[in-house]
């Protein structure tokens, strides 16, 4: 799925849009998560796996770095 295709432009965009707007502003983070992986899986289900490896990876470097900054 490309972002100019129709089934992005009236089916997925519009469904995340509505399902967005009701939800509370903390779970409205992971519905975007969510979005974003079944829009990536659409395209090629391969970078799924790169797409949870990344995010895993680069909330545990920065939950360090944070626990990093409060000990100065």
């Amino acid at each position: 799925m490309v972002f100019s295709s129709t089934t992005f432009l009236f089916i997925f965009l519009p469904l995340v849009f509505l399902l967005y707007i009701p939800l509370p502003f903390k779970a409205r983070n992971v519905l975007l998560l969510i979005a974003s992986l079944i829009f990536y899986a659409w395209g090629e289900p391969l970078f799924v796996f790169v797409m949870l490896f990344s995010i895993l990876f680069n909330y545990v470097f920065a939950r360090f770095i944070d626990s990093s900054k409060d000990e100065k």
